[in-house]
Parts: C-alpha cells; structure tokens; sequence
C-alpha cells in the first residue's frame, strides 16, 4: 500500500499547485456557503454529502486535490475520508479560507 504524500498546506502553497496538471480544488462547504463565497476553479462537495460524490467527482486515486472550507474543520474530515478510500495526493489547506 502506498503512503499518502499530501497533509496540510497553506493557502500559499495551495495556490502554487492549482497551477499544476491533474489538480482539482475542492469546497466542502454547504452550497449556500459556496454561493456566498469560494476560490476560483473549485468545485462544490459538501461534507454531508462528500463520500456519496467522490466516485464520480474524483475518478483518478492519483489526482491531486486540495481541500478547503471556512475553519479547516470539515475540511481535514474530508481528508480522512479520501485517505480511507485510498486516495493519494490528497491536501488540506490549514486554517480553512475565509
């Protein structure tokens, strides 16, 4: 089994990587959070419905993806959550973005 090779990171760092090939940024937020506010090129996967959307939304285990909400709370929980399906690159920006 492979050792996953992400873990926390800041915005900075995020921002850096969104440039990069094969990187999906993703918003755990409810959708009324995300209406209200999200970084450019995210996609939407609130953490109540996260494991559900995954398969679909993120086919390749070896994408890279970077996580985010408001505190770094649901967003870390997400993480787990991708560790635990056997994802890889899987990044949680620190803090959360507000």
């Amino acid at each position: 089994m492979k050792k996953n090779r992400g873990g926390n990171i800041s915005l900075k760092q995020a921002m850096g990587m969104m440039n990069q090939r094969n990187t999906i940024l993703v918003d755990v937020k409810s959708e009324d959070e995300y209406a209200q506010f999200h970084l450019n090129r995210s996609i939407n996967m609130p953490i109540e419905n996260f494991k559900k959307m995954v398969p679909k939304a993120i086919k390749n285990k070896n994408q890279r993806v970077i996580l985010y909400c408001s505190s770094g709370t649901r967003s870390l929980a997400a993480y787990e959550m991708l560790i635990d399906m056997g994802y890889y690159y899987v990044y949680n920006i620190a803090g959360g973005v507000e």
